[in-house]
């Protein structure tokens, strides 16, 4: 099983976009799994992420 983690930052939305449409590509690969995890600003300190939730997903 592959699975695919979508992390990204989006202003205005045109990146959500996008994302929104790579991964409807990857569902469609038999056993492949896909999820979007979107950086919101406030995540981001002292020009670091900040999300433990989400790195926990991206270390497994």
């Amino acid at each position: 099983m592959t699975k695919v983690l979508i992390v990204y930052f989006s202003g205005a939305g045109h990146t959500h976009l996008m994302a929104e449409a790579v991964a409807a590509g990857v569902g469609r690969v038999e056993g492949a799994t896909v999820e979007l995890i979107r950086i919101a600003g406030e995540q981001i300190v002292n020009g670091q992420w900040k999300d433990d939730a989400a790195l926990e997903k991206l270390s497994q």
